[in-house]
């Protein structure tokens, strides 16, 4: 199956800051991997649909503006 996921460096705002910000304001949920090797501020995001990743790229630039 083809990769549904994205990886990214959240460098305006800390990754644990932005998942707890994307939970309670839209209910979307990202997972922080920080803690790996090399992922220092990094976030993955899982899409299941188009709908989800609009939703995603929506909620993500309320936030960071």
């Amino acid at each position: 199956t083809p990769a549904n996921r994205l990886l990214f460096r959240g460098e305006a705002q800390r990754a644990k800051l932005i998942c707890q910000r994307l939970l309670q304001l839209h209910g979307i949920v990202l997972r922080d991997v920080s803690g790996g090797a090399g992922l220092n501020e990094c976030l993955r995001i899982s899409i299941g649909s188009r709908e989800d990743m609009d939703a995603v790229l929506a909620a993500l630039g309320a936030i960071l503006g």
